[in-house]
Protein backbone atom coordinates (compact mmCIF):
# COMPACT_ATOMS: atom_id res chain seq x y z
CA UNK A 1 0.00 0.00 0.00
CA UNK A 2 1.07 3.52 -0.80
CA UNK A 3 2.64 5.70 2.14
CA UNK A 4 0.12 8.20 3.45
CA UNK A 5 1.61 10.87 5.83
CA UNK A 6 -1.08 13.62 5.89
CA UNK A 7 -4.75 13.73 5.43
CA UNK A 8 -4.12 15.71 2.18
CA UNK A 9 -2.09 12.77 0.79
CA UNK A 10 -6.14 10.72 0.42
CA UNK A 11 -8.12 11.33 -2.36
CA UNK A 12 -11.25 10.42 -1.55
CA UNK A 13 -13.95 10.25 -4.15
CA UNK A 14 -17.85 10.45 -3.01
CA UNK A 15 -20.59 9.41 -5.09
CA UNK A 16 -24.22 10.87 -4.26
CA UNK A 17 -27.02 10.87 -6.22
CA UNK A 18 -28.80 14.23 -3.95
CA UNK A 19 -26.62 17.34 -5.33
CA UNK A 20 -27.14 19.23 -1.76
CA UNK A 21 -25.83 16.05 0.13
CA UNK A 22 -23.16 15.57 -1.95
CA UNK A 23 -22.16 19.30 -1.79
CA UNK A 24 -22.17 19.32 1.91
CA UNK A 25 -19.87 15.86 1.98
CA UNK A 26 -17.33 17.31 -0.07
CA UNK A 27 -16.99 20.62 1.45
CA UNK A 28 -17.12 18.68 5.44
CA UNK A 29 -14.37 16.09 3.94
CA UNK A 30 -12.14 18.20 2.37
CA UNK A 31 -12.81 20.55 5.27
CA UNK A 32 -10.91 17.91 7.20
CA UNK A 33 -8.34 18.20 4.86
CA UNK A 34 -8.50 15.12 2.47
CA UNK A 35 -8.67 15.23 -1.66
CA UNK A 36 -11.22 15.21 -2.79
CA UNK A 37 -12.35 13.93 -6.61
CA UNK A 38 -15.14 15.56 -8.46
CA UNK A 39 -18.62 14.11 -7.30
CA UNK A 40 -20.56 12.01 -9.26
CA UNK A 41 -24.55 10.86 -9.01
CA UNK A 42 -24.61 7.87 -10.97
CA UNK A 43 -22.32 4.46 -12.27
CA UNK A 44 -21.83 6.02 -15.38
CA UNK A 45 -20.13 9.83 -13.62
CA UNK A 46 -18.56 7.45 -11.06
CA UNK A 47 -16.66 5.22 -13.31
CA UNK A 48 -15.24 7.72 -15.42
CA UNK A 49 -14.19 10.09 -12.36
CA UNK A 50 -12.63 6.67 -10.82
CA UNK A 51 -10.61 6.10 -13.96
CA UNK A 52 -9.37 9.54 -14.47
CA UNK A 53 -8.55 10.58 -10.44
CA UNK A 54 -7.59 7.24 -9.28
CA UNK A 55 -8.94 7.83 -6.02
CA UNK A 56 -7.60 5.96 -2.90
CA UNK A 57 -11.35 5.62 -1.48
CA UNK A 58 -14.64 5.44 -2.30
CA UNK A 59 -17.95 7.22 -0.60
CA UNK A 60 -20.56 5.69 -1.55
CA UNK A 61 -24.77 6.42 -1.54
CA UNK A 62 -26.27 2.78 -1.99
CA UNK A 63 -29.35 4.24 -4.12
CA UNK A 64 -27.98 6.41 -6.80
CA UNK A 65 -29.77 8.07 -9.49
CA UNK A 66 -30.69 6.48 -13.27
CA UNK A 67 -31.99 2.99 -11.58
CA UNK A 68 -28.17 2.49 -10.20
CA UNK A 69 -26.97 1.86 -7.03
CA UNK A 70 -23.39 2.23 -5.40
CA UNK A 71 -22.69 -1.72 -4.17
CA UNK A 72 -23.31 -2.94 -8.03
CA UNK A 73 -20.84 0.04 -9.01
CA UNK A 74 -18.47 -0.63 -5.94
CA UNK A 75 -18.57 -4.13 -7.02
CA UNK A 76 -17.57 -3.44 -10.54
CA UNK A 77 -14.95 -1.03 -9.75
CA UNK A 78 -13.26 -3.59 -7.02
CA UNK A 79 -12.57 -6.24 -10.22
CA UNK A 80 -10.20 -3.78 -11.37
CA UNK A 81 -8.74 -2.91 -7.77
CA UNK A 82 -10.15 -5.76 -5.51
CA UNK A 83 -8.32 -3.31 -2.19
CA UNK A 84 -9.88 -0.29 -2.67
CA UNK A 85 -11.72 0.82 0.76
CA UNK A 86 -15.55 1.71 0.19
CA UNK A 87 -17.29 3.36 2.80
CA UNK A 88 -21.57 2.88 2.32
CA UNK A 89 -23.79 5.71 2.98
CA UNK A 90 -27.66 5.42 2.61
CA UNK A 91 -30.36 7.19 3.98
CA UNK A 92 -32.07 3.87 4.98
CA UNK A 93 -31.89 1.35 7.57
CA UNK A 94 -32.88 -2.24 5.74
CA UNK A 95 -30.97 -5.22 6.95
CA UNK A 96 -31.40 -6.57 3.26
CA UNK A 97 -29.50 -3.67 1.68
CA UNK A 98 -26.75 -3.69 4.39
CA UNK A 99 -26.54 -7.67 4.00
CA UNK A 100 -25.86 -7.00 -0.05
CA UNK A 101 -23.56 -4.39 1.10
CA UNK A 102 -21.12 -6.85 3.28
CA UNK A 103 -20.05 -8.47 -0.20
CA UNK A 104 -18.31 -5.81 -0.71
CA UNK A 105 -16.46 -5.67 2.23
CA UNK A 106 -16.88 -2.17 3.30
CA UNK A 107 -14.44 -0.34 5.62
CA UNK A 108 -17.82 1.11 7.19
CA UNK A 109 -21.08 1.55 6.60
CA UNK A 110 -23.45 4.86 7.34
CA UNK A 111 -27.02 5.85 8.10
CA UNK A 112 -27.75 9.25 6.66
CA UNK A 113 -27.38 11.76 8.57
CA UNK A 114 -23.91 10.80 9.12
CA UNK A 115 -20.89 12.00 11.28
CA UNK A 116 -18.50 13.56 9.75
CA UNK A 117 -15.89 12.94 12.63
CA UNK A 118 -16.35 9.56 12.72
CA UNK A 119 -15.69 8.75 9.26
CA UNK A 120 -12.40 10.93 9.47
CA UNK A 121 -11.91 8.98 11.93
CA UNK A 122 -12.05 5.59 9.99
CA UNK A 123 -10.62 6.50 7.05
CA UNK A 124 -7.41 8.02 9.25
CA UNK A 125 -7.01 4.37 10.89
CA UNK A 126 -7.42 3.00 7.52
CA UNK A 127 -4.23 4.82 6.41
CA UNK A 128 -2.58 5.27 9.58
CA UNK A 129 -2.72 9.08 9.67
CA UNK A 130 -2.71 10.34 13.07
Amino acid sequence: MKEYSSRKDIKVQIIEDDALIAMMLKAKISGEGYSVCETSANAEQANAIYFAEAPDILLADILLSDDDNGIDLAIEIKETNPALPVIFLTGYEIDDIKDRAMVVKPLGFFIKPVDIDEISRLIDDYFKIR
